[in-house]
């Protein structure tokens, strides 16, 4: 009786055991501080589990491993005395793109266009911060080399503005770069009183500052 009834474990065993595979959703190129779940479907009757990375066993017993490193990864089944080996997946590891850019040292007045050129590796994409909220929608771009206005506020002074460039490679990996730009401060247009701005449909008062000026 107990030769039949390991005989059907066997057998249950061979049909819903063997050939597990491996699934996992993701690249197996893991990013710096990355992990991929490996998971191999539950079957009936429940077998113990022994993931093996490098043929060295790791983890505990489930159906479910989280790799974080590189390495060949396979999980061994068994159910009594009958035991399958998974596929193996192997995984790789990469680095953190390293983004940079560069732009004019001059301090110009804040109406004056900076072209910010990138010096990052090719092959990447990038979104820019410019930390330049008042310029709206233009406080962000996803070019390459993007022209940026910096519109701030006004004022008598500098300003300077947190841009900041994050580059992304294939496998998702991200790197970041923040570097600080600093602008005249366009004078405030900012009168009191009626009509005091515009005669006749012209503009009739400039005031000018630090070379920069503003039209009222």
């Amino acid at each position: 009786m107990r030769r039949y009834r390991l005989l059907f474990l066997f057998l249950i065993f061979q049909a819903c055991c063997f050939a597990q595979t491996i699934t996992y959703s993701g690249s197996t190129t893991l990013c710096p501080l990355g992990s991929l779940l490996l998971t191999v479907a539950e079957p009936n009757p429940v077998p113990t589990y022994q993931w093996q990375r490098n043929g060295i066993a790791v983890g505990s017993n489930l159906n479910t491993y989280t790799a974080v490193s590189a390495g060949s990864y396979r999980v061994i089944l068994t159910v009594g005395a009958n035991n399958d080996t998974s596929n193996t997946v192997v995984i790789s590891d990469t680095t953190n793109p390293v983004p940079a850019f560069i732009f004019p040292g001059t301090i110009n007045c804040s109406n004056v266009p900076i072209a910010f050129t990138n010096t990052s590796a090719t092959g990447l994409t990038f979104e820019w911060d410019f930390g330049d909220p008042n310029s709206g929608s233009n406080n962000a771009s996803t070019l390459t080399n993007p022209i940026h206005t910096f519109i701030g506020t006004p004022g008598n002074t500098n300003q300077s503005f947190t841009v900041t460039l994050t580059a992304r490679n294939g496998f998702g990996c991200v790197g970041i770069i923040t570097r600080t730009v600093t602008t005249k401060q366009l004078p405030s247009t900012g009168l009191s009183g009626p009509n005091l701005r515009n005669y006749n449909g012209s503009i009739y008062f400039r005031k000018v500052l630090f070379g920069c000026s503003s039209n009222f």
